[in-house]
Order: C-alpha cells, then sequence, then structure tokens
C-alpha cells in the first residue's frame, strides 16, 4: 500500500480509475484455454505438481536403499523415512578442506547408528544428508522421540586433528503409507518437511503434511508470477479517494498496488508483497509505482 498526499486539492477524474476488460477478455489474450484452465485451476495446478513429482527417480541412491524403499511399498508393513541434513557441514567443508569434512561426516554416521535397531536403514545420500528408514513405526511420538535422540546425538562439538567445530542438524519425517506409498514421493516429501526446518529452532525436526506441500507449489508459483509481472509491467493501481468529513473535499488519494496474474486474477498485495521484499524486487516494483 502506497500513500499519496497533496497540499492542494486534486481533481479526481475518470482517467485516475483503471478501467479493466473481463477475466474471459484477459485470459484469452494470455494465451491457450488448456494453459489458462491450468493456472486459474489450482487443484489442476497441484495435481500437475504431483504428477512431475510421481516420475522423480531414484537412481541417486544406492542399490540398498531401493530396495528397503520399494519393500516398504509393497509391503503391507508401515513405516517412516526421515532425511537428516547437518546444517553447517557445507562451511565447515570450505573451512577445514574435504578431507576433514569427509572424516566429520563418517563419525556423524557413527552416532547416528548407535542410536538405531538392527531393522532400521541408515544411508548417506549426499555429503551433508542422510536418509533414515523405520519399518513398523509411524506412531507421532514415537518418532519424535526418536527423532530428538537423533539430532542430540548428532548435534554438538567434533574435534579432528586438534581442529574443533560444532555442528547441528535439522530432521524432516514422512510416514508410509499416510502420506504416500510411491518411494519418490516418500523422498519428496520428507525433503518438504526438512524444508519448513530451521537451524536453531526450538524443533528442529518436521513431519510432513499435504498443506507443506501447496504452500510450497503456491510459492514457487508467486514467484514465478511476480518476475513474469514485473517484466510485463502488469501491475496495477487503484486509486482510493480520501476525503475530510468536515469540509467534504478530497485531501488526496491512497495508491493499492495490485497484482494481475496472467489468467486475469487480482492479488492483493499481502499476498504477493512479503514474497517479493524476500527475492530482492521491492525495489524495482517501487520504481513502477512512482514512475
Amino acid at each position: 500500500m502506497y500513500a499519496v498526499s497533496h497540499t492542494q486539492q486534486p481533481v479526481l477524474k475518470m482517467d485516475n480509475v483503471i478501467a479493466f476488460p473481463p477475466r474471459t477478455e484477459r485470459a484469452a489474450e494470455s494465451g491457450s484455454s488448456e494453459s489458462v484452465l491450468d493456472l486459474k485451476d489450482n487443484v489442476s495446478l497441484l495435481r500437475t505438481w504431483d504428477r512431475a513429482g510421481e516420475q522423480d527417480g531414484l537412481d541417486e541412491f544406492s542399490p540398498k536403499v531401493i530396495k528397503a524403499l520399494r519393500e516398504l511399498g509393497e509391503s503391507d508393513r508401515c513405516g517412516a523415512l526421515c532425511v537428516l541434513r547437518l546444517n553447517e557441514y557445507r562451511l565447515l567443508e570450505e573451512t577445514f578442506g574435504r578431507r576433514i569434512s569427509q572424516r566429520l561426516a563418517e563419525m556423524v554416521g557413527k552416532r547416528l547408528r548407535s542410536c538405531l535397531r538392527g531393522t532400521d536403514l541408515l544411508e548417506q545420500v549426499t555429503e551433508d544428508e542422510y536418509l533414515l528408514i523405520f519399518q513398523g513405526q509411524t506412531d507421532n511420538v514415537l518418532l519424535e522421540q526418536i527423532s530428538q535422540r537423533l539430532l542430540s546425538d548428532c548435534s554438538g562439538t567434533y574435534t579432528l586433528d586438534g581442529l574443533r567445530m560444532h555442528l547441528s542438524a535439522n530432521l524432516g519425517i514422512t510416514r508410509f503409507p499416510q502420506d504416500a506409498a510411491e518411494p519418490s514421493l516418500l523422498m519428496r516429501y520428507a525433503r518438504i518437511a526438512l524444508h519448513e526446518t530451521r537451524p536453531g529452532s526450538p524443533t528442529p525436526y518436521h513431519f510432513f503434511a499435504q498443506n507443506l506441500l501447496k504452500d510450497l507449489q503456491n510459492r514457487v508459483w508467486m514467484a514465478a508470477e511476480i518476475e513474469q509481472t514485473l517484466a510485463e509491467e502488469r501491475f496495477e493501481l487503484h486509486y482510493q479517494p480520501l476525503f475530510d468529513i468536515k469540509s467534504q473535499e478530497i485531501l488526496g488519494a491512497e495508491a493499492l498496488l495490485r497484482l494481475r496474474t496472467e489468467a486475469g486474477e487480482l492479488i492483493a498485495p499481502d499476498r504477493f508483497i512479503p514474497q517479493a521484499v524476500e527475492m530482492g524486487l521491492i525495489g524495482p516494483i517501487g520504481c513502477w509505482v512512482v514512475g
């Protein structure tokens, strides 16, 4: 919201108010009817993203992990899949080098394995990421206890070659079959849950929920929409007169910023301004407003 005030009384004419063509006309100008339908129908858009996620392969994982995931999907047993990420690993690797960081990852793996049962699976899938599979376990309370122990045992101070370094970790949790049955979706959802955690947060673990997926997809869609709207100058200003009640005179006007999507939807600033700030685009948007 941008306020514009004047010392002299402005004259607000009809050309101060932007007239918009019907949404159907704007949608027809923006592209094919199929693409417009996907953008306007949020449910259809979410399904499209889900189908894209189901096509992800498991090529990045070892045969042991792929076998465990497929066995979990083919069996009637319940289970949980967790992704644990070391927060400071990349910084420590840049600081002390690859040799030290790899030895550090091995030490973390040993600490994690000491917490697990014989039926549990632990696999390092990237330099700073571990996959854990718990078969026969979906109770939230017990999974919270397991998560707290895992994070507590692998976090803290490590000493290697006389060098002291601190590590902390976060954990994303998804459950089979409640959250997903497809192995690739289980992995994807666990990482989405992990995305909700923050280094140093009081709860460094997070369970997957469908609203997390929708929120993340909406953020991705909104980011692309903000950038495209700025490039195509599809932002709009609506002017709301400011009246003096006593004199019944117009003292100024309030400029209200709106985002018009490619499909014709009008979006209020509370839905896109915070994300525009995060993207570093609030400056260019402000220049468009005053320009």
